[in-house]
């Protein structure tokens, strides 16, 4: 189901361990432990021992992928738009570019862009953490979601390494 299975959900928790205390404790108890323990202790036991829930677990290691991706996914569109523009100009100067053409007039504010409604998929993760500095909740967090919808949730149902 996770590409990398334990070793990469660990890894995303890890990095957002670094911004939140209670994944900090969690990533602590974690490295405490000797490698044979690593290897077998149940990540749910774990979480018990560092009086966290589960699913709160699975919601930070849910924020670091998606922000992780977000990120990774423009890093790619903005090295890649240099050549998408060339291209765009390219076709722009043929006789039927007139999407390239609008496309590039748009782009460089030559013309207006229609005001219609703009949609930010990704956004949830930079809302929670602006809340986060700002002492609101703008939004439930991703991990209170998993709580309410799935409680029963177990670790073996995620962690299950994809190939």
């Amino acid at each position: 189901m996770l590409r990398g299975g334990r070793k990469t959900f660990l890894n995303l928790v890890r990095s957002t361990a670094q911004t939140d205390l209670d994944a900090a404790r969690f990533i602590s108890k974690y490295d405490a432990l000797n490698s044979f323990s690593k290897q077998n202790v149940s990540l749910e036991d774990l979480c018990t021992e560092a009086d966290i829930k589960w699913p709160q677990l699975v919601g930070w290691a849910f924020q670091a992928a998606a922000t992780t991706g977000q990120h990774l996914a423009a890093m790619k569109a903005a090295l890649a738009l240099p050549d998408v523009v060339d291209k765009s100009i390219k076709f722009a100067k043929q006789k039927d570019g007139h999407r390239d053409r609008d496309f590039l007039y748009q782009h460089t504010g030559f013309t207006p862009v229609a005001d219609g409604t703009k949609i930010s998929i990704v956004n949830q993760v930079a809302a929670n953490a602006q809340a986060k500095n700002e002492g609101g909740a703008a939004f439930v967090p991703f991990e209170q979601d998993v709580i309410d919808v799935a409680p029963d949730s177990k670790a073996d149902d995620v962690l299950q390494e994809d190939n």
